[in-house]
């Protein structure tokens, strides 16, 4: 009976071993058949939120990991489009814009936050004797000679010049002809 008891206590010693180890191998498969997928999906939303629209989730699975993959990959095919549309839209408005303060009659310049010239029409660049298109990216006060005119042009000129109570009215003889602006 002692032996017996002995045998049935190593049985059972062995069989609860091995169900453990079992049970650990299991456990750890099925957890990285969870965390795995979604640790992928995580990284990939990542990319996506910081601007990478060109990410593929690639998570392959039958359940709700899988799904939302899909949704994820659907919802970047969507964000991708739309990002395409605007950026053709703004690009065929930045084209249009150009295009209508080249046509306008007056001088226009145009400057972006900077004051870095962005855009500058004939007409401006005829009362500024600028040639060519080396003025683009340079300071306002780069390009016209006049420091009058470079101050009334930068950013708040004219602003500033009404606060000090100067006209900001300008008057200037070009090609024999009297132009004020």
């Amino acid at each position: 009976l002692n032996q017996l008891a002995s045998d049935a206590t190593f049985t059972v010693i062995t069989i609860s071993l091995v169900a453990v180890f079992l049970s650990i191998f299991t456990s750890v498969r099925f957890s990285r058949t969870i965390l795995l997928p979604a640790e992928k999906l995580t990284r990939s939303v990542r990319s996506i939120s910081s601007g990478q629209l060109n990410q593929k989730i690639d998570v392959n699975t039958d359940d709700e990991i899988g799904e939302l993959s899909q949704e994820f990959n659907k919802m970047t095919e969507r964000l991708r489009t739309y990002e395409q549309l605007n950026i053709q839209q703004l690009i065929a408005e930045k084209k249009k814009s150009e295009t209508i303060v080249e046509n306008i009659a007056d001088p226009v310049i145009v400057t972006d936050e900077n004051g870095m010239l962005v855009l500058m029409n004939q007409a401006a660049a005829a009362v500024f004797d600028v040639r060519g298109t080396d003025w683009k990216g340079k300071l306002v006060r780069e390009v016209v000679g006049t420091q009058s005119w470079a101050e009334m042009l930068e950013l708040g000129g004219v602003r500033r010049m009404e606060q000090e109570h100067r006209d900001p009215l300008f008057a200037f003889t070009h090609n024999d002809l009297r132009l004020y602006f």
